[in-house]
C-alpha cells in the first residue's frame, strides 16, 4: 500500500512505533474490529436499546496507549449504533489498581 493511501492511524503506527509494537497493535486494532462486527450482528434484534459494546483489556505495554486509544475512538466513530467502552486490567502488576476506565464516548 503506498503510503498516501494509508489511514492516519497506520501514519501514526509506521512513524512512531518499533515493529513489534505495530504488529501487536495492528492485531488488536483487527481483533477490536471483529469483536464490534460479532456484536452488532448479536444485536441486531434489538431495536430501539442502547447498545454497548465493553472491552477488558490487559494492556502489558503501556507505552501503545495512545494508539489504542485512538483505535477504539476510530471504531467507536464509525459504528454510531453502539456505544464503545473500555477498560485496562492489569491483574498481575503489584502497583495494580485493578480496573480501569480508559476509553468511553
Amino acid at each position: 500500500m503506498r503510503e498516501d493511501q494509508k489511514a492516519p492511524i497506520e501514519k501514526s503506527l509506521d512513524l512512531d512505533y518499533p515493529k513489534t509494537e505495530k504488529e501487536i497493535l495492528r492485531g488488536l486494532e483487527n481483533k477490536i474490529k471483529s469483536d464490534v462486527e460479532h456484536a452488532k450482528s448479536q444485536m441486531a434484534d434489538l431495536p430501539g436499546t442502547q447498545k454497548i459494546v465493553l472491552f477488558v483489556i490487559d494492556l502489558d505495554d503501556h507505552n501503545v496507549r495512545g494508539c489504542l486509544k485512538q483505535i477504539l475512538k476510530e471504531v467507536d466513530e464509525n459504528n454510531e449504533e453502539l456505544q464503545i467502552v473500555a477498560g485496562l486490567q492489569s491483574l498481575w502488576r503489584p502497583q495494580n489498581k485493578g480496573f480501569e476506565w480508559f476509553y468511553h464516548h
